[in-house]
C-alpha cells in the first residue's frame, strides 16, 4: 500500500515536471518568434545618434511597417549595422552649397538643439548632387560631425533597414 502512494506522487510529480517544462519550451519558442520577427534588441556601439542614444544604451527596434522623416532606425551599410534617422525619402533630392554644408530639397540642413544638432551639417564625402531613388532613404546619425552614414555610404535600400527604434533603455550615467 506504501509503494502504491509513493508511484502515485511520482507520478504527480512526473507530471507538473512536464507540465513546466511545455509551459518554459512554449514561452522560450514565443519570445524567439517575436524577437526575431517582430522585434529587434541592440546595444548601440557609437554615438552616430548621441545625445539622443548613446553608447551602450539599450535599443529595441520593431521590424514591421513603414518608414519616414524623422524615424530614428536600425540598417545595415557597408557591411555594418548603423543607427541612424532618416532625413530623405523617395524623391528628395541630396546636395552641398558651395561651402559644403549639406542640404535637402534646396535646404541647408538647420540646426536642432532638441535633438542635440549644434553646427550646420557638413556635406561630408557627398560628391553630387543625389535623388533618393523610390524604395531608398537617406540617413544621417544626429552626431553629424562624427557619425558614418548616408553621405559616406549613399542611400539605403528599404529591406537594409532592420527597423524603427520604439524604445530605449539607457544602461549607464543612472
Amino acid at each position: 500500500r506504501m509503494t502504491e502512494e509513493i508511484a502515485g506522487k511520482k507520478r504527480i510529480v512526473k507530471s507538473i515536471r512536464k507540465g513546466i517544462l511545455i509551459r518554459a519550451g512554449t514561452f522560450a519558442l514565443t519570445l524567439w518568434i517575436v524577437f526575431t520577427f517582430v522585434f529587434g534588441i541592440r546595444i548601440a556601439d557609437g554615438n552616430d545618434m548621441a545625445p539622443a542614444i548613446r553608447e551602450g544604451d539599450l535599443v529595441v527596434y520593431y521590424r514591421c511597417g513603414d518608414f519616414a522623416n524623422r524615424d530614428s532606425v536600425v540598417y545595415e551599410a557597408d557591411g555594418n549595422v548603423y543607427l541612424g534617422r532618416i532625413a530623405g525619402c523617395e524623391g528628395a533630392v541630396i546636395g552641398k552649397t558651395e561651402d559644403h554644408r549639406l542640404t535637402i530639397d534646396g535646404r541647408i540642413q538647420p540646426v536642432q538643439p532638441g535633438l542635440g544638432i549644434y553646427s550646420e551639417t557638413p556635406a561630408g564625402d557627398l560628391k553630387a548632387e543625389v535623388t533618393v531613388e523610390p524604395g531608398r532613404f537617406f540617413i544621417l546619425g544626429d552626431c553629424r560631425e562624427e557619425s558614418a552614414d548616408s553621405r559616406c555610404f549613399g542611400t539605403v535600400e528599404k529591406d537594409r533597414i532592420r527597423g524603427k527604434v520604439f524604445l530605449l533603455w539607457r544602461r549607464r550615467n543612472i
